[in-house]
C-alpha cells in the first residue's frame, strides 16, 4: 500500500510541477522584441565597423550596443520573474527531438554563413550585419514553427 502511494504522490507531483511550468510561458512580444533589438543592435554595431572615422561611427555604435543591452536586461528580467516564482518554463516549449534538430542546425547554418563572410570580407561589419539578419531570420522562423505547432 505504501508503494501505491509514493507511485500516485510521484505522479500528482510532477503533473502539478508541469502544470505550473506551463503556465508560465514566454510572453507573446517577448520572442519578436528580443529577435527585433539583437538583429538592429548587431546591424548597428556591424555598420558602425563599416563606416569612417568620425561621429557617424560613435553613435551608430552606441545605438547598437544599446539595444544589445536593452536586450540582455529584458532576458534577465524574465528569468529573474521565473526563478522567483520557483518554475523555469522548458525553452522548447513542447518542441520534438525532431524540431529541436532543425532548429540546431538551422543556427549552425547562420554561424557558418557569419564565419563565411567574415573569412571571404576581411571586415567584422558585414559578418555582423549578416548575423543580425540571419538571427532575427531564425529567430522569426522560430516564432513561426511554434505558432503553427
Amino acid at each position: 500500500m505504501s508503494d501505491n502511494l509514493d507511485r500516485r504522490l510521484a505522479l500528482d507531483t510532477a503533473l502539478t510541477t508541469r502544470q505550473a511550468a506551463s503556465s508560465h510561458r514566454v510572453p507573446t512580444w517577448f520572442s519578436v522584441t528580443a529577435a527585433l533589438l539583437t538583429s538592429a543592435g548587431l546591424a548597428l554595431l556591424g555598420a558602425s565597423d563599416l563606416v569612417g572615422h568620425g561621429s557617424g561611427r560613435a553613435i551608430l555604435g552606441a545605438s547598437g550596443l544599446t539595444l544589445l543591452l536593452i536586450q540582455i536586461a529584458l532576458f534577465a528580467g524574465l528569468s529573474f520573474h521565473w526563478r522567483r516564482n520557483g518554475v523555469i518554463p522548458d525553452p522548447a516549449q513542447g518542441a520534438t527531438v525532431r524540431q529541436r534538430w532543425k532548429w540546431l542546425w538551422l543556427t549552425l547554418a547562420a554561424v557558418a554563413g557569419y564565419a563565411t563572410i567574415w573569412a571571404v570580407t576581411g571586415r567584422t561589419g558585414w559578418a555582423l550585419v549578416y548575423a543580425g539578419v540571419a538571427l532575427g531570420a531564425t529567430a522569426g522562423y522560430g516564432r513561426l514553427a511554434r505558432r503553427n505547432r
